[in-house]
């Protein structure tokens, strides 16, 4: 028999790729011109490199301690797969799926009662990337606070969404957004949604910084003014007039009746709160005016008379305007300076 070199060996058996630390696993059996067959030692080649498929049914990788760390689970016929692409800088890796079919999902499946935990160090943990590009971007913030919250969502089928408006609330409904119906009974639930709600024993918080209520807003404050106005005497005479928006009122006035040396009064003051301007009301109506009056004979003055009605409570569906009008017989130089002040009750 000739003797070969330990290269010429390996050629012989079509081993000439293989390296110190192989193993030879086996004869390639009868009829096989090449002979043995071995197995390269993955650890002895810094990179090594798959030139086709592994067969890893029920097997996988272990860690240096022998330990399970990734197992593979075969399935007949199997058409779908993951995927897994890097990136580089300043791109997130993708856990993929793709496969045949067109549309494919992506389950994942816990353990009995093990849960799913998205570990980060950011408020905003978690986005939704959705349409034909992902161009539509849904990300969910969370409070960054010591303590665990829990979220838990209602036994039913129904819609979550956000009212981006001028209360900026959360709605809960069943069917279509901001139209369905609600399951809480008015007045008894956290979330209570009626054009005439009833609110049982209701907390309402003051304010407390020296603000003022705004537009719309119970406690809302309207005012008008005028500095002086001359008064001629037995004629009613507008000092000013306010603007009220739909809603309820009280509307409350004061005049002071400045007289200018002594003023010889001959009959009555007034000064009422009308929906006319220019008229002192002579019939009580308390839905349309307020009013005071002061009888007198005929009396000399010579300081200044102040004069206040009583709140006018009114009601209205549209912007009304209020005058503030007087009235006094007298003999001598009269001004008056007259104010209007509203405050919505609801």
């Amino acid at each position: 028999m000739a003797t070969r070199t330990i290269t010429q060996w390996l050629a012989y058996n079509n081993l000439g790729n293989a390296q110190v630390g192989d193993y030879f696993v086996g004869n390639r059996g009868a009829g096989n011109t090449g002979g043995l067959v071995y197995a390269p030692k993955l650890n002895m080649d810094s990179s090594p490199s798959l030139a086709g498929n592994l067969n890893l049914n029920t097997y996988g990788l272990n860690d240096t301690n022998g330990n399970p760390m990734l197992r593979f689970t075969a399935t007949a016929a199997a058409v779908n797969y993951i995927n897994f692409l890097n990136q580089a800088a300043a791109s997130s890796p993708e856990l993929q799926v793709a496969g045949t079919d067109t549309n494919i999902g992506l389950a994942v499946r816990l353990k009995n009662t093990g849960t799913l935990n998205v570990l980060s160090t950011s408020n905003t943990p978690l986005r939704v990337s959705s349409g034909t590009t992902n161009q539509h971007l849904t990300d969910f913030t969370f409070a960054n606070t010591a303590n665990t919250r829990t979220v838990t969502f209602p036994d039913a089928s129904g819609t979550l969404f956000f009212d981006n408006g001028a209360a900026n609330q959360v709605y809960v409904a069943n069917g279509t957004p901001n139209g369905g119906t609600w399951t809480a009974t008015t007045g008894t639930g956290n979330v209570v949604r009626a054009t005439s709600p009833t609110i049982t024993t209701p907390v309402i918080n003051g304010i407390t910084n020296a603000s003022s209520p705004g537009a719309g807003a119970v406690g809302q404050i309207l005012q008008s003014t005028y500095p002086s106005v001359a008064l001629s005497s037995s004629a009613v005479t507008n000092i000013t007039s306010l603007a009220v928006t739909a809603g309820n009122w009280l509307i409350s006035a004061v005049v002071n009746f400045q007289n200018s040396g002594a003023v010889s009064i001959s009959n009555a003051t007034f000064a009422a709160i009308n929906t006319v301007n220019n008229t002192v009301p002579q019939a009580v109506s308390f839905a349309t005016w307020a009013a005071v009056g002061l009888p007198f004979g005929t009396t000399t003055i010579s300081q200044p008379l102040y004069v206040c009605t009583a709140p006018l409570y009114v009601s209205v569906s549209a912007t009304t305007t209020y005058y503030l009008n007087v009235f006094q017989t007298f003999t001598g130089t009269v001004n008056v300076i007259g104010g209007m002040q509203a405050v919505r009750v609801s």
